[in-house]
């Protein structure tokens, strides 16, 4: 596993170049050196870290030989970074080396790295990718490197990102089942004051991928548990509109999926059991799928039964999934019958008591 963390972790730094706003003229000779580094560090990692690997007796043990084995690498990469402490080689540099210390528990590195990376490119807008980096999980405890860039980005936009991250990380944090009642009472505080500073002070600024700031923060902030949930709009697999409003009344599960998505097509069989526990009830299970053509969940559909209701959300700009950020497959919406979200990506038997719960309040 910590392998491949690591692996993910260094491939982050270089599929950021893969965006359209992030591919700056790098110096070749530079480059190469650093190309170097990277595929030294995959070298070491398959000749020697995986081997002692096996001899971890604990996560402790796996840790330490982590450090013993990669540990080298981030200094070696500073180095070369701060030969030119300014160009984008030594951006990559610093990223990498934030990463590939955070992996290995070297905080004193990792301080060191963002230190400089915040020092030298606290102007540059390739700073988005690292607000992504820290709201993907990419890293331990965000929070402190996303309010710092917020602070001293001297880059509106990146400043904007940074605290568009920073509501996401605590939204997710606020829904997540496992967090005690007081830390998610906290972190939607958090979550809201983070919100009200995107629409506030960035709402014209755009992420990486050219989106709205203000949009993506108006939808998610509005997709909270406890809030009304907007009026989906999509089409269904004949093409004719609909809309959630349409099931006013009704406990509505949306299950935000695709054919090609494991996870969903997992979760086929319990839907179907659901389904026909709550038969006759004002219940109503919507798949909305994500894929590139309504054509292709018909086909799925003649082979994997889902008698229940399905809608198309298409790919134009002012789609539901860009409407509703959905960042992944699936993604569960359970709402009563007042039209409030009242839980998140719950599945399978929590899916269901969910469900029940809200059947019965109807009935209350």
């Amino acid at each position: 596993m910590l392998v491949n963390l690591l692996l993910t972790c260094f491939l982050a730094a270089f599929a950021a170049q893969e965006k359209p706003a992030a591919q700056p003229k790098l110096d070749p000779e530079r480059a190469k050196a650093m190309t170097t580094i990277f595929m030294d560090l995959q070298k070491v990692q398959m000749e020697k870290l995986i081997p002692a690997m096996k001899s971890a007796k604990n996560p402790e043990d796996a840790k330490k030989i982590a450090l013993e084995i990669l540990g080298p690498y981030p200094a070696k990469l500073i180095k070369l970074g701060m030969d030119k402490p300014t160009d984008p080689v030594a951006f990559e540099c610093f990223m990498g080396a934030i990463g590939l210390s955070s992996q290995i528990d070297d905080n004193k590195t990792q301080t060191q790295a963002v230190d400089l990376l915040f020092t030298h490119h606290k102007e540059s807008d390739r700073l988005g990718i690292f607000c992504q980096m820290l709201a993907g999980g990419a890293m331990a405890d965000p929070e402190k490197m996303l309010e710092r860039i917020e602070k001293d980005s001297t880059n509106i936009s990146v400043k904007g990102q940074a605290a568009m991250a920073l509501a996401t990380f605590y939204n997710d944090l606020a829904e997540n089942a496992g967090v005690p009642a007081d830390k998610k009472k906290e972190a939607s505080a958090k979550a809201d004051a983070a919100f009200a500073r995107v629409l506030k002070d960035y709402a014209k600024e755009k992420d990486l991928d050219g989106n709205s700031l203000g949009e993506a923060a108006a939808a998610l902030s509005s997709l909270s548990v406890g809030k009304l949930a907007p009026d989906a709009t999509a089409k269904d697999l004949e093409g004719k509109g609909v809309k959630l409003s349409d099931h006013k009344g009704k406990v509505v599960v949306l299950d935000i999926w695709a054919t090609w998505c494991g996870p969903c097509k997992a979760m086929i069989p319990h839907e179907r059991k659901m389904v026909e526990k709550f038969k006759g009830k004002p219940f109503v299970l919507v798949s909305v799928s994500g894929d590139e053509k309504p054509e292709t969940v018909k086909e799925f559909l003649k082979k994997e039964p889902m008698p229940w209701t399905h809608w198309f959300a298409g790919n134009e700009p002012d789609s539901m999934l860009r409407k509703w950020n959905v960042r992944f497959f699936p993604s569960i919406y359970v709402i009563d019958s007042k039209g409030v979200i009242r839980y998140k990506h719950v599945r399978e038997d929590e899916l269901e008591k969910a469900v029940s719960e809200l059947l019965n309040e109807i009935k209350n």
